[in-house]
């Protein structure tokens, strides 16, 4: 992780773009097979537009930078609480998801910096998972997460065989692997099974 003027950088600006090219392109199979599968609703194809761009965004910044800033995530916590009550899953499972997210990222943290005295994992993490709990409704909450746990420790495993032995593995977001939890479960009601 290097420093520059605005915060810490991850990424360079260039990787962290390849890396959410390639991710919008895994999001674009995704969507194009729930779309050709099924009758989507203009509504559902709208909020799903939204919700890849704004996810597809806060990886790339959390691949930039380690950070989800707030003024992404707040506004799409309340967008998946407004889509929920009028057409998702209903307020009540959507704020139940949603506040059940925040709150086990948040107990994972506390219970980190107690254990080890330093951080393992940010409240923009806690913050993206309870959007995509509002989005996606609490009884899905275990698939993003399932999902989302899964692709990481792929990744990570992937990255630690590669590394050679005089290098240090880096912090990993995992904004990235939510974000790819939560769009997974957006569709899977629409994918065929």
């Amino acid at each position: 992780m290097t420093m520059n003027e605005g915060g810490p950088v991850f990424w360079s600006s260039r990787k962290a773009a390849a890396a959410t090219l390639a991710l919008a392109v895994v999001f674009s199979v995704f969507a194009s097979v729930a779309v050709i599968t099924t009758t989507s609703s203009t509504p559902f194809l709208i909020a799903s537009a939204g919700l890849a761009v704004c996810l597809l965004y806060l990886t790339y910044e959390d691949l930039r930078s380690l950070l989800l800033p707030d003024v992404l995530t707040l506004p799409l916590l309340a967008a998946g609480l407004i889509w929920s009550t009028f057409w998702g899953v209903g307020p009540l499972l959507s704020v139940l998801g949603a506040c059940l997210g925040y709150v086990l990222i948040f107990a994972l943290e506390v219970y980190w910096r107690r254990m080890r005295r330093q951080e393992g994992i940010g409240l923009g993490d806690a913050k993206l998972l309870a959007a995509g709990g509002a989005w996606v409704g609490a009884l899905a909450l275990p698939i993003v997460l399932l999902i989302a746990s899964g692709v990481a420790l792929v990744v990570v495993l992937c990255v630690a065989i590669m590394l050679r032995p005089e290098q240090e593995m880096q912090k990993v977001p995992f904004g990235p692997f939510l974000s790819i939890g939560i769009w997974t479960a957006w569709l899977m009601p629409a994918l065929p099974v």
